[in-house]
């Protein structure tokens, strides 16, 4: 059984020699690469934690692809659910005309651009009152 020493300087040597390919092979699971070198980084350091837990075994790298792929499917199945909450989200947040129930905004800025009242108002123009002919 190797010391606690022994296996954090054995972790820290194979994650600076294989760091690409873990998360290469994250990368395949999680679906994007930010979110699979965040898995392995947790991954990692789930395993300098629980270094002491090394009994040995196996080789450590076996060890350190279950962690790799455990953490990636852990972020993977939070990156479902935060997609699927942004999916189902509404887009605006409650306050403005169009999310009135019965609004007619798109209806009302048409009537504005026909009667010339909505280049005015963009271009600085005082806005008049519209006359009975103009509505």
């Amino acid at each position: 059984m190797p010391s606690a020493d022994e296996t954090l300087l054995a972790i820290e040597l194979l994650y600076r020699e294989r760091f690409a390919e873990f998360v290469a092979v994250a990368a395949a699971v999680v679906g994007e690469r930010e979110r699979a070198r965040e898995a392995v980084q947790d991954a990692f350091a789930a395993l300098v934690r629980s270094r002491r837990d090394f009994r040995g075994d196996a080789p450590l790298e076996a060890w350190a692809w279950r962690a790799v792929v455990n953490a990636a499917r852990k972020e993977r199945r939070t990156y479902a659910r935060e997609a699927r909450t942004r999916a189902s989200a509404p887009a605006s947040n409650g306050s403005g005309p169009v999310d009135e129930p019965g609004s007619d905004l798109g209806v009302l800025v048409a009537a504005l651009a026909l009667s010339g009242r909505f280049d005015r108002l963009l271009h600085g123009s005082p806005v008049k009152d519209l006359t009975p002919q103009e509505r």
